[in-house]
């Protein structure tokens, strides 16, 4: 009879180990999302790092029309010295701790003027942005976003 306990409370004790490390794979996620930035002052795009747990950043990737790239820099006609950016890839990861941010594109327009800031705009509104990472237990997320908001401000022409 003792052996039976012994063996049900180790079967018990197993379980309650698988269940708290479910727990803590769920609870421990990390929450990726796309944000930007568009003041006077600066334009940005942001990852940040919504959830409780430290996201992993394998891959960034910037697509426009038919072409997809891990640079910015391909993409866009702009000086690459008027604005701060880098490379995310299988080479150089980048773990963010959460509620934290980390910006892929950014520029300081306070500086430019009009059509500048305008075509910096129109540049990235034709963009989507692409995040691969992974939580601290290896499970894989993505999350994707057109940069379009950019071009809220474009006029658009209309026939009267």
């Amino acid at each position: 009879m003792a052996i039976a306990i012994s063996v049900l409370t180790l079967l018990a004790l197993i379980y309650q180990l698988y269940l708290q490390r479910r727990h803590n794979e769920k609870s421990l996620q990390p929450l990726g999302q796309i944000g930007f930035t568009d003041s006077k002052d600066e334009i940005s795009v942001l990852i940040k790092n919504v959830g409780i747990g430290p996201m992993i950043i394998d891959k960034v990737e910037f697509q426009a029309q038919s072409q997809l790239s891990t640079d910015i820099e391909k993409h866009l006609s702009l000086n690459p010295k008027s604005y701060m950016h880098f490379v995310v890839d299988k080479e150089f990861k980048v773990t963010l701790l959460p509620q934290a941010n980390m910006a892929v594109f950014s520029t300081n327009v306070s500086r430019m003027t009009d059509d500048q800031v305008s075509l910096i705009r129109s540049e990235l509104a034709s963009l989507r942005i692409k995040v691969s990472y992974l939580s601290i237990y290896e499970r894989r997320f993505d999350v994707e976003r057109g940069l379009g908001w950019f071009g809220r401000h474009e006029r658009t022409i209309s026939k009267a």
